[in-house]
């Protein structure tokens, strides 16, 4: 286990290559220095394999995990490995005692050159028929034309809690056949935790012609997709796509255009539905006809991508939020719209905040009141990242706790700062998150290591948008200057402290791990932030972080590493293989790192705090089930299986409570 290292210098992002997917587990090329095991986007399209976590320390001593699940796709052109990762996203739901239907085989290996890949030696093989927790991670890839969506369904088992069970597939591909000409640009935008894929397209620097008509948002399933590839594509005028069983146009050649959509998942509408905003403030659910009743009274038009968040303290199922230009602003984007919705993603409510002038407790900032919301411009709108404001519940504000929002301004005078609003009912409180040029420390008033660096001509960004929890508090990647060293991006936590946020540095550029699998160190060499104007389509974002909780009802501190349920992070990686550096861009998953915690009584199935008759139930209903059984139908001893040895635990523990 190693402390966080800085290595100095930034790696340069990988300009463009040719074709293919995200593959990506932790493993390297059998034979170095050929082009390393990345997978071909017209290859196989769905591939199962392990990653195994490890250990890694945060600034302030916290024990969190890290692994790469997903590598973006092998490029033809021999210069580079692998595409160029475009927009990603974490499901906004997570799905507990999920059963497999049946015994399903992932691949895995634990040494160096084997995989699943045609350059790596033949892997074993470990079976499940079941998951604790269940979440999705999408992600896009790229070159000058060619692009890709890719889902993945990610299982995890509670006696195995740092291990991840990876099934990737291939969704869209804007080409039919690895040479033949694009039909436009596919870019993600959200995933749920059934693997619904939702997309947007359009035929955007296409020469085919087949070309896609109109914007589109697609929706793709993961679990139904067939062996064969999935071109989208226009045929007899009409925009389809070649795995028509999969696939679904949810808002066909719609001449007004589209954001990138989140989702309002499965586990909460019954179907996944799409989220959709456009330039001509419209929202849709689904396809429906668009609306203007999300945007709040105060406002007069939105701006950017939507973020979807299970937190439902508006009502409803959960918020959908996005900027928002205020009427009193003079056309600057100072503010948040939060809307809830329903099952049907009806609005059913509405509530804004806009930045005051200045900031509270800092006068400097928006101190003239031209601070603003800018993160929406450029390329982001139509690739992406999805979510640009954050949305998180503080269970310390209020009688019952408060929604809490947040998102990146820009001052012209002070610079780029994150900020937070927590909304109780009527009463809206701002505060800085973080901002240029504040100190970083080991631990809450501990020794400086480190600052928030202003941008520079070869890394313009400070901050990436916000991702939040349901603690208070806020993540986010921002370009940081060490005390000894060169600036660096890396992963931040916001740690809520009352009305203000300690910064817990997470992880750095610079940062070697060794996988579990391929048993070979690799080097964090670029942590992806900004490009050459604006925040990287695959920079972090609202849509990075999973809010649910590793273990239901699971009570935890704000400062926890298990405040969250886990984040995902697209980064450059480079594997030292055997004295070859192995570079890929790839998505590491980071989340809190620990066994599960043995409930207060150790016979209660059902998570209520007792062991009563209704655990018995659960246990009698499942008794002689033989392999794969969760705690949540009666394994209580984790052994898989459910019969006598359970049965004595519950009888020993009838009649407890907290």
């Amino acid at each position: 286990m190693s402390t966080i290292q800085a290595k100095g210098a930034l790696a340069v992002l990988l300009a463009c290559g040719l074709s293919v997917p995200v593959h990506a587990q932790d493993s390297v090329a059998n034979t170095p220095g050929t082009g390393g095991d990345a997978i071909a986007t017209h290859g196989t399209q769905t591939l199962r394999y392990v990653v195994d976590l490890v250990p890694v320390v945060s600034a302030w001593g916290n024990e969190f995990q890290i692994g790469p699940i997903l590598k973006a796709s092998r490029d033809a052109d021999p210069l580079f490995n692998t595409l160029v990762l475009g927009s990603h996203a974490v499901s906004p739901d997570l799905k507990r005692s999920v059963s497999l239907g049946g015994s399903v085989s992932y691949s895995v290996w634990s040494a160096r050159g084997a995989g699943v890949s045609p350059q790596n030696t033949t892997p074993g093989s470990t079976s499940v028929n079941s998951f604790d927790r269940q979440f999705g991670v999408g992600v896009s890839d790229l070159n000058a034309s060619q692009t890709n969506a890719i889902g993945a369904i990610l299982g995890v088992r509670a006696n195995e809690p740092d291990r991840l069970y990876v099934r990737r597939t291939m969704g869209a591909q804007s080409r039919l056949f690895q040479t033949s000409a694009d039909n436009g640009t596919i870019s993600l935008g959200s995933i749920d935790a059934d693997g619904r894929l939702l997309l947007r397209a359009d035929g955007f620097n296409s020469t085919s012609s087949n070309v896609l008509a109109g914007d589109n948002i697609v929706r793709v399933s993961i679990p139904n997709r067939s062996t064969n590839f999935n071109g989208l594509t226009r045929s007899g005028g009409v925009n389809t796509s070649f795995d028509t069983g999969a696939t679904t146009y949810i808002l066909n050649a719609i001449a007004t255009t589209l954001n990138t959509p989140a989702v309002l998942p499965t586990s909460l509408a019954g179907t996944a539905l799409a989220l959709s905003l456009d330039f001509a403030n419209g929202y849709r659910a689904g396809n429906s006809a668009p609306v203007n009743s999300h945007i709040d009274l105060d406002l007069d038009a939105q701006r950017g991508n939507p973020t979807f968040s299970t937190v439902d303290a508006l009502g409803g199922v959960g918020t959908v939020g996005s900027l928002g230009r205020s009427l009193t602003g003079g056309g600057t984007v100072d503010s948040v719209n939060l809307f809830a919705v329903n099952a049907s993603g009806a609005v059913i409510d509405t509530v804004s905040a806009t930045l005051p002038s200045p900031m509270p407790g800092f006068p400097t900032l928006n101190a003239s009141g031209d601070a603003s919301f800018a993160q929406y411009l450029s390329q982001v709108s139509f690739r992406g990242p999805n979510g640009l404001v954050a949305i998180g519940f503080d269970p310390s504000v209020g009688a019952n706790g408060a929604l809490l929002a947040a998102a990146t301004a820009t001052d012209p005078a002070a610079g780029e700062f994150i900020a937070a609003a927590t909304i109780d009912g009527s009463s809206i409180a701002w505060g800085v998150v973080a901002r240029e040029g504040q100190q970083v420390r080991n631990a809450p008033g501990g020794a400086v290591i480190g600052a928030i660096a202003s941008g520079t001509p070869g890394q313009p960004v400070t901050f990436s948008a916000p991702g939040a929890d349901v603690f208070g508090n806020v993540y986010f990647v921002a370009n940081y200057q060490p005390t000894v060293g060169a600036p660096r991006a890396a992963l931040f936590k916001g740690v809520r402290d009352g009305g203000t946020w300690n910064l817990e540095l997470l992880l750095q550029e610079g940062q070697q791990i060794t996988g579990a699998n391929s048993t070979v160190p690799y080097t964090i060499e670029r942590i992806v932030l900004g490009d050459a104007d604006s925040i990287a389509s695959g920079g972090f974002h609202a849509g990075s972080i999973l809010q649910g909780l590793d273990t239901a009802g699971l009570s935890v501190p704000a400062d926890s590493p298990r405040a969250f349920g886990g984040a995902i992070v697209s980064a450059v990686i480079s594997y030292n293989n055997l004295g070859v550096p192995e570079q890929y861009e790839a998505v590491l998953w980071f989340a809190g790192r620990g066994v599960e915690p043995a409930p207060t009584c150790p016979g209660d199935i059902n998570g209520d705090g007792f062991t009563n008759l209704d655990d018995f139930i659960i246990l009698a209903g499942n008794f002689g089930t033989t392999s794969g059984a969760t705690r949540e139908q009666g394994d209580l001893n984790s052994d898989g299986a459910v019969n006598l040895d359970d049965f004595i635990i519950l009888a020993g523990d009838f009649g407890c409570s907290p």
